[in-house]
C-alpha cells in the first residue's frame, strides 16, 4: 500500500503541501470512537505516508479526458473523520458509514462499518442522497486514480 498512496502523492499533490502525519493513537481513537477497525490497507498507507493533499492536477486530469470517476479533493484529519462521520447523517450518510474523505462538491468517500475491516470504498453524494461503491477496497480505489492519464490543462 506504501507504495501506491506514494504514488498517488508523487502524481497528484503538489509538493509544497506535503501529506499530513497521523499517529497510530489518533488512528486508534477514531476507531473507538466509531466502533469500526479501519482497513488495513488505509491504516497502512495513512500511518506510513500520511494525508495526502491532492491538488488541482488531479480534478483537470478527470475533467481533461472526461473520465466517469468522482475526485477526491480532501482525505479527512482523524477529528474531521469523525466529525463528518456524524455531521453528514442528518443530510443523508448511512448509519453504518465512517467518512474519511470528500469530493470537489463535497460529497463523501467511506467504509461501511456493516462491512468491517474489508469495507469497499463508497460515495455518498449529498445532493442526491445516494450511495454507490467506488472501490474494491482503498488500495484498488487509489489505484484507479494512479491509473489516470496526465492532465491536459495546466494548475
Amino acid at each position: 500500500m506504501k507504495e501506491l498512496l506514494e504514488t498517488f502523492i508523487r502524481r497528484w499533490c503538489n509538493s509544497d503541501y506535503p501529506p499530513t502525519p497521523v499517529s497510530a493513537a489518533e488512528l486508534a481513537d477514531v476507531e473507538r470512537h466509531l466502533d469500526f477497525l479501519m482497513p488495513s490497507d488505509y491504516r497502512s498507507g495513512i500511518l506510513t505516508s500520511g494525508l495526502p493533499r491532492p491538488g488541482i492536477k488531479l480534478l483537470h486530469s478527470i475533467v481533461d479526458h472526461e473520465i466517469p470517476i468522482a475526485d477526491v479533493s480532501n482525505f479527512h484529519s482523524p477529528s474531521e473523520i469523525i466529525d463528518n462521520t456524524e455531521g453528514w447523517q442528518p443530510a443523508g450518510l448511512p448509519k453504518s458509514a465512517v467518512a474519511f474523505a470528500s469530493d470537489c462538491m463535497g460529497n463523501q468517500f467511506y467504509f461501511d462499518r456493516l462491512e468491517g475491516s474489508s469495507s469497499r470504498v463508497w460515495l455518498f453524494d449529498h445532493d442526491f442522497e445516494t450511495v454507490k461503491p467506488v472501490g474494491t477496497n482503498f488500495s484498488a480505489w487509489i489505484e484507479a486514480f494512479n491509473s489516470l492519464p496526465d492532465a491536459m490543462s495546466e494548475d
